[in-house]
């Protein structure tokens, strides 16, 4: 791991603990939701909260990830993403088999060009999980979010391959 991906690493651990700490208020975790809206006001209403947890609010990164918990702040510890859009989307679908429309819904996610438009894609996921009480690893899903920018192609290919891999049958000896 080099010196900047644990930097990331540390800095995803920090905020999402320091939400972890806020998830009973309900206040904050309700002015956190309302900042998805993409509206200004609801989002510099979230500036505060963003600011005192440690976190950034020149960009995308901090408030997606804010609003992404406060939708849903039930943690899991899936190895990335990939993982738990295959746990969401099985359970949802009741079978062993991915849906065409849940393959398409997972390409325009890793699809994505930037952090903020992850994070717009990453709301129907994380109210799919929700709704189907499924944790999400949100230390690994921040890091992956403040990386996408430097490392999308990285990401995407370990999401990719968690979603749609298969185990490796062992070989015979």
């Amino acid at each position: 791991m080099s010196k900047e991906d644990n930097s990331k690493q540390k800095i995803a651990n920090n905020f999402i603990e320091a939400l972890e700490h806020i998830k009973e208020d309900r206040g904050k975790m309700a002015v956190l939701r309302r900042a998805a809206t993409g509206q200004t006001r609801n989002q510099v209403a979230a500036w505060p909260i963003i600011l005192s947890l440690g976190g950034g609010i020149q960009s995308a990164e901090y408030i997606g990830i804010a609003t992404l918990y406060a939708t849903h702040p039930e943690l899991g510890s899936e190895k990335n993403f990939g993982v738990a859009c295959k746990k969401i989307t099985l359970k949802k679908e009741k079978g062993s088999e991915i849906s065409e429309s849940a393959e398409r819904r997972f390409r325009r996610l890793i699809l994505s060009d930037n952090a903020e438009e992850l994070c717009e894609q990453l709301r129907s996921w994380i109210q799919m999980a929700k709704s189907e009480g499924i944790g999400v690893n949100y230390k690994q899903l921040f890091q992956d979010i403040l990386e996408w920018k430097y490392r999308a192609d990285s990401i995407r290919k370990d999401w990719t391959f968690e979603f749609w891999g298969v185990k490796k049958e062992p070989t015979e000896s």
